[in-house]
Parts: C-alpha cells; sequence; structure tokens
C-alpha cells in the first residue's frame, strides 16, 4: 500500500509502501502523529538515500543498518513524532532495495518495543516485497 503524497512541489525519486500488518500496528498503536511523522522521514530519506547523490542527514543515534539480504536491507529508525517525549518515539523497522522502501514492523514504548521480535517479524515480512 502506497503512502499518501506530502503534496511537495519536488517530486519524489523513492518510493514507500507499507506492509499490511505494518498498517495493522499503526492503527492499533494509535500515536497521534505517526503519519505525520513518517511523511517527515520520507523526505530525509530523500536525501539520505538518494540514487545518485546521498547526503548523510540522520543522525546514527536515530538510524540503525541491521541486516543485508539478497538485494536489500533491513533498518531500524527511532522515528521523531511531535509530542511525544524522546523515550516515547516509536521505532520503524523497514527495508531498502534500490529507490523501494517498504514499512515492515513498528514497536512503541507502551509495548517496551520488544526490538528482538520486531526484528524477526520484519525479517519475515521483507519477503513478501523482495
Amino acid at each position: 500500500m502506497s503512502l499518501p503524497s506530502t503534496g511537495s512541489l519536488n517530486p519524489r525519486q523513492l518510493s514507500f509502501f507499507w506492509h499490511p500488518a505494518f498498517e495493522k500496528e499503526v492503527r492499533k498503536a494509535n500515536i497521534q502523529g505517526l503519519e505525520k511523522g513518517l511523511e517527515s522521514f520520507e523526505l530525509l530519506c530523500e536525501v539520505q538515500f538518494h540514487p545518485i547523490s546521498p547526503q548523510r542527514i540522520i543522525g546514527p543515534g536515530k538510524l540503525h543498518y541491521l541486516h543485508a539480504g539478497d538485494g536489500w536491507e533491513l533498518w531500524k529508525i527511532e522515528l521523531v513524532v511531535k509530542g511525544l517525549r524522546q523515550n516515547q518515539m516509536p521505532r520503524v523497522w523497514f527495508a531498502k532495495k534500490g529507490i523501494s522502501f517498504v514499512y515492515l514492523a513498528m514497536g512503541s514504548h507502551g509495548e517496551n518495543y520488544i526490538d528482538g521480535e520486531r526484528k524477526n517479524c520484519a525479517l519475515e515480512r521483507v519477503s513478501e516485497f523482495f
């Protein structure tokens, strides 16, 4: 499922998709401002992962490389969401292959993040896209 356009005047070079289970996790978490945070993250990715001239603008404390697969990479972002404290920011696992990105899993402070479980879940889900 494609994320709605942010209405930017510049055409996007990257494509973002949602795994159906990720979409359910977003609805269940019911975090106000989460979709806006994802839109902001996508704009940053347009620079960080630019296909021709990438520039590191997301700090290593927020963006974590986790795993390489068959032509794809698994990453985790500590997503900034307006109105949440630093220790409340949701974590989002996503895969990247070329200019395609897919959101795979999400953890929140309300469920104590369960990073290992979410990573394994994301690794299982990535095969449905790449």
